[in-house]
Order: C-alpha cells, then sequence, then structure tokens
C-alpha cells in the first residue's frame, strides 16, 4: 500500500466522505432545514418567555385562584385538570409550535417578525403585568 493510502485508511473520515458531510450539510442550509441565527435566538427567548409565564401564572393562580388567568380557555383547562397539570399542558404546547415556526422559518417569510411581535405581546400582557402583580403581593 502506498503512504496515502495507509493515511486514508488511519483516518476516521475519507476525503469522500467529508466531502459528502460538507455538501450535505451546504444542502440543508439551502434548502432551508438550518435555521438562522436570528431564529434560533428569537425561539430561545419565546421559549424562555413560556416558561417564565408558565411560573407567574402558577404563582398567581396558586394566590389568588383560577379567576386570576385571564385566558377563559385556560381558565377552564384549569378547573378541569388543576393549575398546574394545565399549565405544563398548554405552555408545552406553546413550546412545540414555537419549534416549528423555527424549523419552518427558512420557508415563511414573516415568521421572524411575527415571533419578535409576539415577544412584545408576551412581555406587555402577560410578564409585565404578572410581575407587577406578584411584586405588589410579596411587598
Amino acid at each position: 500500500m502506498t503512504e496515502l493510502a495507509i493515511q486514508i485508511l488511519n483516518q476516521p473520515y475519507s476525503q469522500v466522505e467529508i466531502f459528502r458531510f460538507a455538501a450535505d450539510k451546504q444542502r440543508a442550509k439551502t434548502v432551508g432545514l438550518v435555521p438562522s441565527k436570528e431564529i434560533i435566538i428569537l425561539g430561545v427567548i419565546l421559549i424562555f418567555i413560556q416558561f417564565l409565564d408558565g411560573i407567574f401564572t402558577a404563582y398567581g393562580v396558586h394566590a389568588f385562584g383560577n379567576s386570576a388567568e385571564g385566558n377563559p380557555i385556560i381558565r377552564s383547562l384549569m378547573n378541569a385538570i388543576g393549575h398546574i397539570q394545565a399549565l405544563v399542558i398548554v405552555k408545552s404546547i406553546a413550546i412545540m409550535i414555537v419549534g416549528y415556526l423555527c424549523l419552518v422559518s427558512n420557508q415563511i417569510s414573516w415568521i421572524a417578525g411575527a415571533m419578535k411581535g409576539m415577544i412584545g405581546v408576551y412581555m406587555f400582557a402577560a410578564i409585565i403585568p404578572w410581575s407587577a402583580i406578584i411584586i405588589s403581593h410579596v411587598a
């Protein structure tokens, strides 16, 4: 065997496999299977906000009752199965939706704007109000 053949055999991946992997990775980006850095950051922020809203809502509902939940559908679910179980279900679905939006973001141009809008809505309609309520309750 030649010295080059011995080197190729000793490497964990052959040059052909390395080129194929690089081409597949580039193809995945071209086809849109890899979300942009902006989408990943927005997705992480939205997931964090979902967790935070779930924690704040659980505290608020525990302190003030199910009537403290503003969404009538979630409130009904809380009345039926309990507030923790309802929040786990609803927030899990929301997180799955965020993940799906990240996956399809390269095919749908308006998703980044929609995700930014949802961050704003959650901040002003959920996180800030719950923060104020919790701070006033604790103080």
